[in-house]
């Protein structure tokens, strides 16, 4: 349901306040610890996609029976082969024990209609497509299928949503951004708009915490949210860079990598100007902000990856040439790598 090319609208199949500034990762307490009243939940899943299946799964390990629902059959049985590979690799690296598998499987349901899916769910996470008539046309059934006390969550990490969609009870509904990969990384980015309540606010945020997950909150809808605002800015720096033949994308990412790596894993950018000393910062920034790329578009180094079909991994080349490895093999070299991080960092 992720895919954007030629996605139709859903139809029914057959008949019928901040967050304190303090961020750390979870503990990542897997199975059956969840916290009263989450621990009686339904959660329902719509769009077994790349970021679909992988909210599924991160409810489900923590103990939550979990609907999974997809219009595309071949999405639901793809969502069933990757999250039985997720969970191998998580107990090959000791995340979580063998004997946790089939328990985790049997929470996870997949089902071809949208009304098996979501009856009784006191939480339906939407992560279809981002094309509001899709996201339309699927809320206007979720209004008539879901209780009024459910609530409704879009995983869009783009979309104002709350210009858009109407429903019955728009104090229920929020924006939950997660990340690639859902089960693995801690962050979820929490975007209230202008009705969602107080209430929907901080059961979101608590629910997400008891995951094992780090919310962080937005008082308002902003385009990119924390994450892609800062990533984007980088990227337009970065390529800017490459454009002007100053350095190569190889040594960008050994710069980053060897400085942002270890300093952004446990303080962040402000947590590092604490450090630096606010003078330092702005010294800096009065010189080097007016010399910073300010293009409102794309870099010609992307439009060329772009324009020779080397779109990264999902073409076997981008900027590297992937050598004939497989998509699954790539991914589960990074996943492996951030489960490792991941541990590093809660050492801390």
């Amino acid at each position: 349901m992720e895919r954007t090319n030629g996605q139709r609208p859903f139809t029914r199949q057959g008949p019928m306040q901040n967050s304190g500034g303090t961020f750390k990762f979870g503990s990542g307490n897997r199975a059956d610890s969840m916290p009263a009243p989450f621990a009686a939940w339904k959660i329902a899943v719509v769009g077994a996609g790349t970021m679909g299946h992988g909210i599924a799964l991160a409810f489900a390990l923590s103990g939550l029976p979990v609907s999974l629902t997809d219009q595309d059959p071949r999405q639901l049985e793809q969502a069933k082969r990757l999250i039985a590979a997720h969970l191998q690799l998580l107990a090959e690296m000791e995340e979580i024990s063998a004997s946790q598998i089939d328990p985790t499987q049997n929470r996870l349901s997949y089902c071809g209609r949208l009304e098996d899916a979501v009856c009784g769910a006191n939480l339906v996470v939407e992560a279809v497509c981002e094309t509001p008539e899709v996201k339309e046309s699927l809320y206007a059934l979720l209004d008539g299928l879901c209780s009024e006390n459910t609530l409704l969550a879009s995983n869009t990490s783009a979309l104002n949503i709350y210009d858009f969609l109407t429903v019955r009870r728009p104090e229920r509904l929020i924006i939950t951004h997660w990340f690639n990969p859902p089960h693995l990384m801690p962050l979820v980015e929490v975007v209230p708009g202008p009705e969602t309540s107080p209430q929907t606010i901080e059961t979101i945020k608590t629910l997400l915490s008891a995951l094992g997950k780090t919310p962080a909150l937005l008082t308002r809808y902003v385009p990119g949210f924390i994450i892609n605002r800062l990533a984007m800015a980088i990227m337009r720096e970065a390529s800017y860079m490459v454009d002007q033949g100053w350095t190569s994308p190889e040594d960008i990412d050994a710069a980053v990598v060897a400085t942002f790596g270890p300093r952004y894993a446990f303080e962040g950018p402000m947590g590092l100007a604490e450090n630096v000393g606010w003078d330092v910062i702005r010294s800096v920034l009065t010189f080097l902000a007016p010399r910073l790329q300010s293009a409102s578009g794309p870099s010609a180094f992307i439009d060329g990856l772009c324009a020779a079909g080397r779109l990264g991994v999902k073409t076997g080349r981008g900027m590297r040439d992937y050598g004939g490895r497989t998509i699954d093999e790539i991914q589960d070299e990074r996943n492996r790598k951030i489960l490792r991080m991941i541990r590093a960092v809660k050492t801390l």
